[in-house]
């Protein structure tokens, strides 16, 4: 029951297109990860690619499902995102620090062995906060999925989203899984948000591909940028190697070094598109410290058999 319901988290995290739930989406409780940008793969001498270098981002999630009864979770969390941005030398990027402190809270519902409905709204603010706070800075979403599942491993669902930044509703399909091959290989993840896949090669150590979809809109000051109800889409997806170091059951460290295979931004006035780009890929890294169970359906301190 407990890994069904952080798939059904995971296709939430997915169909928000917020990250508030995709820490108790993945294994966590708690979490907090940093990652930056090091040097980009394609010539430095790239304008575009000098706006991708020594972007950071700092995250911090909480939350966990509580069961309201035998087929009803209540989903309550919290999240912190901070986007630091250089100044950029094309000015395709806006440049300082964005900021989207957030709360949720969700309500998951099983109808038959198989059938799954839910429904999640997220409050807070996203912004450069340059100028008062005001309504302006006001992030909200509000999206409500159904999922099937086809199996302990594997579910899949549609939902559909509404986002107050951009005034738009999205659908939203996805796919959750949790597909354990063996004592020592296992894939998981929400698809398109996150997928990972592991190799446990000692209970202290996991090795494995980490592929992670991030996105979020603020709003921009306008007496920065010279434009009123001004908003940055933002959105990354990265793929590389990671190391997850078990310090035991419940604590962990993932270090991980991925390509960004896309990174693109729109800007919104009004909700209505005004410009949109993409720039070259880099070379990110990071780090993430994480509490909760390792998720591995075998015990991951008992002696593996080869």
């Amino acid at each position: 029951m407990l890994k069904t319901t952080f798939a059904v988290l995971a296709v939430f995290a997915v169909v928000c297109q917020t990250k508030t739930a995709s820490a108790q989406a993945a294994d966590s409780i708690f979490s907090v990860s940093y990652e930056g940008s090091a040097f980009g793969l394609e010539k430095p001498e790239s304008r575009d690619t000098k706006d991708s270098l020594g972007i950071q981002t700092l995250r911090f999630r909480a939350g966990k499902p509580i069961p309201l009864g035998p087929r009803t979770m209540f989903i309550p969390g919290i999240a912190y995102d901070m986007i630091d941005i250089p100044k950029s030398t094309s000015k395709e990027l806006p440049y300082g620090r964005l900021h989207a402190p957030a709360v949720s809270l969700g309500i998951m519902q099983m109808l038959g062995s198989r059938v799954m409905v839910g429904a999640m709204v997220n409050v807070g603010l996203a912004s450069d906060f340059e100028e008062r706070v005001s309504m302006d800075d006001l992030s909200l979403s509000a999206s409500v999925v159904g999922m099937y599942r086809f199996s302990d491993s594997f579910q899949l669902g549609v939902g559909v989203s509404y986002f107050h930044q951009l005034r738009r509703v999205l659908p939203a399909p996805a796919i959750a899984m949790n597909w354990e091959i063996s004592d020592r290989f296992r894939i998981r993840g929400a698809l398109p948000s996150q997928l990972n896949v592991e190799y446990r090669a000692a209970p202290w150590l996991s090795l494995g591909i980490r592929g992670a979809l991030d996105a979020n809109a603020f709003h921009l000051s306008s007496r920065k940028y010279g434009e009123d109800n001004m908003q940055l889409s933002y959105m990354t997806v990265n793929v590389g190697p990671k190391a997850t170091l078990n310090f035991s059951d419940n604590t962990h460290l993932d270090l991980y070094a991925s390509a960004t295979v896309l990174r693109r931004y729109e800007y919104f006035v009004d909700g209505d598109s005004k410009r949109d780009g993409l720039l070259p890929a880099v070379m990110t890294f990071g780090a993430r410290l994480w509490f909760g169970s390792a998720g591995w359906r075998s015990d991951p301190w008992a002696p593996v058999t080869k």
